[in-house]
């Protein structure tokens, strides 16, 4: 006699609701859109400050320095989380207290070099948060719950990453320059990273998957298993 299981049905179905009993999950998903205040400001403003600051410089050359290190940071920091050994969830921390530290720097770049110097590392660090946004959910609430993490993640993201930038425009209309725009706009990262070592501190429960990477001798047990059922007859 065959036995079906019964299918989830309406809210249920559609939303992953014990992600939300993950207390790690939960300091995550709060702290990432945190972070994202003044994710866009330097990518807004950036240019309207070097014309300021550096009438002569390319500020457009600045937004494209941080678009390609972006890209390289991409690919390198996410093979760097295939490791082991390596933590998605510590990257972002460390790229988030950097992102925040950069954005200060920004205002207080007295030449055109050390800014050029300042958006080569922001874009790095802006390519390592952003290729880590799934192995760090995945790392918090495992393969099922994924994809769910991510798109509530994304959701709220939208309200902070729209107010930065005009909240930026507005300060510099007040004051005649972006430097107060940056120095407010460096502190979110930090204080996101600040929070995000809550992480590290609470204790994994049943619902709290900590490490969703296979083992190497679940893997191998699995291969010997799949031989024997293949060789009987």
């Amino acid at each position: 006699m065959l036995h079906y299981q019964q299918e989830p049905s309406g809210c249920c179905e559609v939303f992953n609701k014990s992600i939300w009993k993950n207390r790690r999950f939960v300091v995550w998903v709060i702290a990432i859109p945190l972070a994202l205040f003044g994710y866009f400001v330097p990518y807004v403003h950036l240019v309207q400050h070097v014309e300021d600051v550096f009438p002569d410089a390319n500020g457009e050359t600045l937004v494209t320095c941080m678009g390609i290190t972006s890209g390289l940071g991409r690919i390198l920091f996410g093979r760097l989380a295939d490791l082991p050994s390596v933590s998605p969830v510590v990257l972002q921390q460390v790229s988030f207290m950097a992102m925040g530290l950069l954005t200060l720097s920004i205002a207080a770049a007295h030449t055109y070099v050390s800014l050029v110097l300042v958006c080569l590392l922001l874009g790095l660090c802006d390519g390592c948060f952003i290729s880590l946004i799934g192995p760090a959910a995945q790392r918090l609430t495992g393969t099922r719950g994924a994809s769910q993490a991510i798109g509530f993640l994304l959701g709220f993201c939208s309200v902070p990453l729209t107010a930065g930038p005009p909240a930026a425009g507005i300060l510099y209309d007040q004051r005649g320059n972006y430097n107060l725009a940056f120095l407010l706009a460096g502190v979110p990262p930090i204080v996101a990273s600040i929070l995000m070592c809550a992480i590290h501190l609470i204790k994994t429960g049943p619902n709290e998957q900590h490490d969703v990477r296979p083992r190497e001798s679940d893997i191998l047990g699995a291969r010997r298993h799949s031989a024997l059922v293949a060789s009987e007859p």
